[in-house]
């Protein structure tokens, strides 16, 4: 499978016996194993274009964030 999209999110995997149930009749990205999950950023940018520095500037603001 080609992946088409990306996008920041944030696991919460203590929602997951909440809504793991409607997820899989109504989420086709639960199908595909995404977990139970807090959106942040959609759509970010095309899978093929994310590169470490990418990562690394997410996860820089993401830490930056955190300390406040």
């Amino acid at each position: 499978m080609t992946e088409t999209v990306s996008a920041v999110l944030v696991q919460v995997p203590e929602a997951e016996r909440v809504v793991s149930r409607h997820r899989a009749r109504l989420d086709v990205a639960a199908t595909a194993g995404v977990p139970a999950h807090v959106t942040v950023l959609f759509p970010l940018a095309p899978p093929a274009a994310i590169t470490a520095e990418t990562r690394q500037a997410l996860a820089g603001q993401a830490l930056r964030r955190r300390r406040r």
